[in-house]
């Protein structure tokens, strides 16, 4: 009896891991920085807020605020930890503005894994991107990448994707993101 029970149980787990790992997401921001984590480079200079009066199809966006005097090549993003499992394909995307940044800045969506400790597993960071000199002003412009998560190699233990929606290249200026999705294909 006591195998059985605890048969039952893993079963029930992996049952609970297949559905977290295929939960779609969405957010449009209406609820803050609820479940987002930031990085910035050592010497970035850069604010991260919620914006609770912009939002793309609805009030509420994060934003990237850069500088002044931001040394040009640092970084700054927003994370997030998104479940996935190996063999499965999935897309990501965001709508980003901007204000004031350099023209060669740039706006992307990454995505890194990790294993099921969330420790990186060395693998490349596959992104999508856009330049900021493709954004009119007072635009919102899509960024969309879709990836298959390998079955082989490193990436047969990853059990998470660190997303980023990061800025880059510019000394100062303000970028939007908002309406983020992520599914499994």
């Amino acid at each position: 009896m006591k195998m059985r029970i605890n048969s039952i149980s893993g079963i029930l787990l992996c049952l609970v891991c297949l559905t977290v790992a295929a939960q779609d997401i969405q957010d449009d921001f209406a609820d803050g920085l609820q479940g987002w984590g930031n990085w910035k480079a050592k010497a970035a200079i850069v604010q991260f807020q919620h914006d609770a009066q912009s939002g793309r199809s609805a009030p509420g966006s994060l934003t990237l605020i850069l500088g002044p005097k931001n040394p040009e090549q640092s970084s700054a993003c927003f994370t997030k930890h998104l479940a996935v499992q190996p063999g499965k394909t999935y897309t990501a995307l965001v709508y980003v503005r901007t204000e004031g940044l350099a023209e060669p800045a740039s706006l992307s969506i990454g995505l890194q894994g990790q294993d099921a400790k969330k420790s990186f597993l060395g693998t490349q960071v596959l992104s999508g991107k856009v330049e900021n000199s493709q954004i009119a002003p007072g635009e919102w412009k899509r960024i969309v990448y879709t990836v298959r998560v390998p079955e082989t190699g490193r990436w047969e233990n990853a059990a998470f994707l660190l997303c980023t929606l990061a800025v880059k290249g510019s000394t100062e200026g303000q970028a939007w993101f908002d309406d983020f999705m992520f599914f499994e294909n």
